[in-house]
């Protein structure tokens, strides 16, 4: 799960929430990405969720005494996502998702960019980062089916 967060090594300090939040990369059909974040830290509890073309089951673990939560991602699928219908209706909906919520978002602060300025420069910017991780899923799904062919 380290190399999913691109975090190369075990840090040495508990991640904070707010770093989390920029790079956490498991989403759902239900809950976008800081919401399955959210989810795993509120509670002890399990998910299912995909990040990079891949499926994974995500446990989550309180440690009381320093409030801390240790999520661990255990890989269920991977390889071929389209060789079933199923999978292939899922990950276009998932991608289709990504793309219309980037874009309703940046709308959005289009709208608002005489109020607060950098407020809406930051918020734009995490709405292009998210539609530049959906290109890049696009991008790996293209390269996947010209390996097929």
């Amino acid at each position: 799960m380290l190399s999913l967060l691109d975090l190369s090594e075990l840090p040495s300090d508990p991640v904070q929430k707010e770093i989390l939040e920029q790079i956490w990369p498991f989403s759902n059909d239900e809950k976008g990405p800081p919401a399955v974040l959210s989810f795993l830290l509120n509670k002890t509890t399990s998910i299912e969720a995909h990040a990079n073309l891949k499926n994974f089951r995500l446990k989550s673990h309180q440690l009381k005494k320093e409030s801390i939560t240790v999520v661990s991602a255990e890989l269920i699928r991977s390889g071929d996502l389209l060789q079933d219908k199923e999978s292939r209706q899922l990950l276009f909906r998932v991608i289709s998702h990504e793309v219309r919520t980037a874009v309703a978002t940046l709308k959005g602060y289009a709208d608002m960019i005489s109020d607060d300025q950098s407020l809406v420069k930051d918020r734009m910017k995490f709405g292009i980062e998210r539609l530049e991780k959906v290109v890049a899923l696009l991008r790996d799904l293209k390269i996947e089916l010209e390996i097929e062919d």
